[in-house]
Parts: C-alpha cells; sequence; structure tokens
C-alpha cells in the first residue's frame, strides 16, 4: 500500500540523498559527517517508510539512499 503523497515524499527523499551526495563533503569537520552518515539517511528513510506505509520498505529503499552515499563518498578516493 502506497501514501497518497507517495510522490512527494519520495521526491523530497531523493532531493535530500542526492544534495547531500553533491555538497556536503563528509571529510571537512564533525558536522558534515554527521549530515552525511545519520541525518541525511535518516530524513531519506523516514520519508520513504512514510511514503510506502511499510518499516522494511523504507528501509529497503533506504539501502539504495545509503549506497548512493557511500558512492559519492568514493569520488573523492578515485
Amino acid at each position: 500500500m502506497v501514501s497518497p503523497h507517495a510522490e512527494s515524499y519520495i521526491a523530497i527523499a531523493i532531493l535530500i540523498t542526492m544534495g547531500t551526495a553533491l555538497f556536503v563533503e563528509p571529510r571537512n569537520g564533525k558536522l558534515q559527517k554527521w549530515i552525511y552518515w545519520c541525518f541525511a539517511p535518516l530524513i531519506a528513510i523516514t520519508l520513504l517508510a512514510i511514503a510506502f506505509q511499510s518499516v522494511l520498505g523504507g528501509l529497503g529503499m533506504g539501502l539504495i539512499v545509503i549506497l548512493l552515499l557511500f558512492g559519492g563518498y568514493l569520488r573523492y578516493k578515485v
């Protein structure tokens, strides 16, 4: 079952994830590390769980969010 406004929640989660991956550098200070690895994924997972009306659905899609952020982190190593 999907929330009536699922598209909005998913769009906001994508904006938060991609904005964080592009504009926050996780190697510059503790606050940016916390935003990159904790707050942004947590907000995105919460929004996805609301959109899908399922905690497991939110966690499953949240894994993709974490993998995207990990890929964004690896761009600094290459």
